[in-house]
């Protein structure tokens, strides 16, 4: 700050009595005041990211964490029946899994076999105005003479049997088709249709994806002999469903309603099988062939079990391919499951 002086300064004198006239009764000059402390944050920068977070508040937990968990625990089975702890998989690999695999099956089956639909539909609509695939009979279908067309329909019907309402099926396949991740899969459920919610009877969104991953294996996979001329390579061996086990359970002399995991004889050519325990709600376990027993020319499986509820499924499926990863070359059937034939290994892959 400048003060001009109120009159004219002309001499050295005037100068010097006004230069004065600022020096206070300590003799210390007023105009140059010593400098003041330079104001410093009691937050140092360095520090701030790290004490300084808005977070919101959360009540303690009653139980500690186990980090080795699965990231969901809600009707999970206990600790020492539970396949993911036992196989030292951690509730962050489990996650990544899951998520990779989502992406997968809607990256290689769900987007793309939605879109084939849409494309056999528009063609058909030129040709054949009254067919349609969600609209039409599977024995209609069937019917169709054109040559073209009637190859890829005949490709396209084994994903159709999930149930008995085509148009639900199509509708609900283009829904989960339109978003990555499978955002608007429904483990138990599934949307409205024609006006009216779901209801049970309508495949549940598990059902459908079991089922189309099915249908894409067998696709992929070359057909067994000795499991007769019409068996599928995949869903016949290695998806045990619950309603094709009723008649085996009858034989091996076991309650139809026991809440009991058992294991069921298949192919020693199958060392690994998903079972479906429960259609509502979907639950499923794996029973694994025993390979140590078996090179000693003995049949005996373990029955590995992960939590109920929502996650279930899609980690019925990563168990599966996670254990031919470990225990069986990374292969099916002779197929390899890596990046040299059909890369489902990749879900394990760190991304």
């Amino acid at each position: 700050l400048i003060i001009f002086p109120f009159r004219p300064l002309n001499t050295e004198r005037d100068l010097e009595e006004y230069l004065q006239s600022f020096v206070g009764p300590d003799n210390k000059s007023t105009l140059i005041a010593p400098p003041k402390e330079v104001w410093q944050s009691p937050i140092r920068f360095s520090d701030y990211p790290n004490k300084f977070k808005f977070q919101l508040s959360k009540t303690p937990p009653s139980k500690p964490i186990n980090p080795l968990l699965p990231f969901d625990t809600s009707g999970a089975e206990e600790t020492s029946t539970n396949a993911w702890i036992q196989l030292g998989v951690t509730n962050r690999e489990l996650n990544n899994w899951q998520l990779n695999l989502r992406s997968h099956l809607w990256t290689c089956i769900v987007s793309p076999l939605s879109t084939e639909i849409d494309r056999i539909n528009k063609e058909l609509k030129a040709v054949l105005p009254d067919v349609q695939i969600g609209k039409t009979s599977i024995s209609d279908l069937q019917m169709v003479s054109n040559t073209h067309l009637s190859q890829d329909i005949r490709r396209v019907i084994p994903y159709l049997e999930v149930g008995s309402n085509h148009g639900y099926f199509v509708q609900r396949l283009r829904t989960l088709a339109q978003e990555g991740y499978l955002s608007s899969y429904i483990w138990n459920g599934g949307e409205d249709y024609n006006g009216q919610k779901w209801s049970k009877q309508y495949p549940t969104d598990t059902a459908i994806l079991i089922h189309i991953f099915s249908c894409w294996m067998d696709n992929h996979m070359p057909p067994d002999p000795s499991a007769g001329p019409d068996a599928r390579a995949f869903t016949n061996r290695f998806i045990l469903r619950a309603k094709s086990l009723v008649k085996q359970k009858e034989k091996m002399k076991i309650n139809p309603n026991s809440k009991k995991k058992i294991a069921f004889p298949v192919s020693v050519r199958v060392p690994v099988s998903v079972v479906e325990f429960s259609e509502d709600p979907p639950e499923y376990y794996i029973q694994h062939l025993d390979q140590e027993k078996l090179k000693n020319n003995e049949i005996e499986y373990q029955i590995k079990k992960f939590p109920a509820g929502r996650y279930n499924p899609l980690q019925g499926i990563l168990l599966l391919l996670y254990l031919l990863k470990k225990e069986n070359y990374g292969e099916i059937a002779g197929v390899s499951l890596g990046p040299a034939g059909l890369n489902l290994l990749s879900v394990f892959n760190e991304k």
